[in-house]
């Protein structure tokens, strides 16, 4: 999807740019780009004579309009991934090569190893109840092992993002932070951001209980769960775009794991995820507001980003009235809790 925050590259200057990781007997062969992505640039490479594959991310170029949370982000996904490579089964891309420096382009470079899949949400129609059930089990696991990886504040990982030694202060900080994006890029907001704060704040107390900084996704929908054939069967095969990775209340990963749905019903997802913990995983009331709580922040961000990213309006219509819905049912679900 074409976005104002994503440059494009010609093949000479992709080969300067991975100097660091060629040398005098490795050339670049294949050079795709991935359109599908709708922040960084992403290309598909292939290395020659060895036929090695890689992933090459290019962030936005200087002077890009981008939201509070979003500076810096590619170097969170970094992060994200050096994360989970200590935690076993749980499948990212590793890190090959980094440059932050800004020095050969305006811009942050990621290189990671190339994991092969498709993005889930393209191959509904090969999978039957079965195949979803046990994918959907193997994902909650997945995403448990995730959640055992700890901070030491909550919030994002990038300086100049909201952070603090407590969830609320984050989340709310977080929250303050995209309500001055609106305002910044003239997004008329669904519901008043005054609204929205007063009815949060009246349910604030619930995240007093989350007490450790745990790592979440923050942007597990469908199309960042990679699937694999392997021996006849489908297979999750990695977890990628780990941008807006933060350190916070685990069941924040549950807003985008049921993007405009509800993880409540999930079932086989919430078996899963229990299996891994050693108890049975329940969202009970208080549980169902705080999700609904990162569900409307989440909902947020979709709506304000359309904004500086310059979408087209009619392509992204149908996300956009979904994620508008859903910001009401989120709302309606924290206004119902006494």
């Amino acid at each position: 999807m074409e976005s104002t925050t994503k440059r494009h590259l010609d093949r000479q200057q992709i080969s300067l740019l991975l100097a660091p990781v060629l040398d005098d007997t490795t050339h670049l062969g294949a050079c795709d780009e991935l359109t599908e992505g709708m922040f960084n640039a992403v290309y598909d490479l292939r290395l020659e004579p060895s036929g090695q594959r890689m992933i090459l991310k290019v962030s936005p170029p200087a002077g890009a309009a981008l939201l509070t949370y979003e500076r810096d982000i590619m170097r969170t996904e970094a992060s994200f991934y050096e994360l989970t490579s200590t935690a076993e089964g749980v499948p990212t891309p590793r890190v090959v090569f980094t440059d932050f420096s800004r020095s050969s382009l305006d811009g942050d470079l990621l290189v990671t190893s190339y994991l092969p899949g498709t993005g889930w949400h393209r191959l509904h129609e090969n999978l039957d109840r079965g195949d979803t059930a046990r994918l959907r089990y193997d994902l909650g696991r997945i995403v448990a092992r995730t959640h055992q990886i700890t901070g030491s504040h909550f919030g994002y990982f990038q300086d100049g993002t909201a952070q603090a030694s407590t969830w609320r202060d984050a989340f709310f900080t977080m929250l303050d932070d995209l309500f001055v994006d609106a305002e910044r890029f003239s997004v008329d907001l669904p519901v008043k951001a005054a609204t929205i704060t007063q009815e949060l704040e009246r349910c604030a107390h619930l995240l007093d209980g989350v007490t450790v900084p745990s790592l979440a996704h923050f942007d597990l929908w469908e199309g960042n769960i990679l699937l694999a054939d392997r021996d006849g069967r489908y297979e999750i095969s990695g977890l990628i775009d780990g941008e807006r990775a933060m350190w916070a209340d685990p069941v924040a990963d549950f807003a985008s794991l049921a993007i405009f749905g509800d993880i409540a019903r999930d079932s086989d997802f919430l078996d899963g995820y229990g299996s891994f913990i050693g108890q049975r995983y329940v969202v009970t009331p208080e549980i169902a507001v705080r999700i609904a709580m990162y569900k409307l922040y989440l909902d947020l961000i979709i709506v304000i980003e359309a904004a500086p990213r310059g979408y087209d309006a009619a392509s992204r219509a149908e996300v956009l009235n979904l994620a508008i819905d859903d910001l009401h049912r989120s709302l309606g679900t924290v206004r119902s809790y006494s």
